[in-house]
C-alpha cells in the first residue's frame, strides 16, 4: 500500500475529512470517532485537515470546534518535530473560527449550524 501512496496518515485524513463534513453514521459519536482517527494523522495531514475544516464552509461550527479540540489534543500528545507549524495553524484556525462566530453574532446570521 505504501508504494501506492497509502499510509496510515493518508487513510486517517480521508476518514477524518468524511467525519468532519458528514458527521459519520446516523447516531454516531462524531467526537469519539474523530478521537480515534486524529492521532493517526501526520503533521502535514493534520494541517490539511485543519485547512479543509476551516475553509470548506460545509462543516458546522460545533463540529469545527470538536475537530480543533481533537487536533489540539493530538498535537499536545505527540512531538511532531515539524517546527511548530501545526501549533501555529491551530492558533490561526481557532482565531478565525472565533472571528466567524463573532461576525455571525454581530451580523445577526445564524452561521454554519
Amino acid at each position: 500500500l505504501r508504494e501506492a501512496g497509502a499510509s496510515p496518515s493518508t487513510v486517517a485524513l480521508r476518514a477524518a475529512r468524511r467525519l468532519a463534513r458528514d458527521g459519520g453514521a446516523a447516531g454516531a459519536d462524531v467526537a469519539g470517532e474523530l478521537a480515534a482517527v486524529v492521532p493517526w494523522l501526520g503533521p502535514a495531514d493534520a494541517v490539511c485537515l485543519l485547512t479543509d475544516i476551516i475553509n470548506s464552509g460545509e462543516v458546522p461550527l460545533p463540529r469545527q470546534f470538536e475537530a480543533l479540540a481533537q487536533l489540539r489534543a493530538a498535537a499536545a500528545a505527540a512531538d511532531s518535530g515539524d517546527g511548530g507549524s501545526l501549533a501555529r495553524a491551530l492558533q490561526q484556525a481557532e482565531a478565525l473560527t472565533l472571528l466567524q462566530v463573532a461576525f455571525d453574532s454581530f451580523d445577526g446570521s445564524s452561521g454554519r449550524d
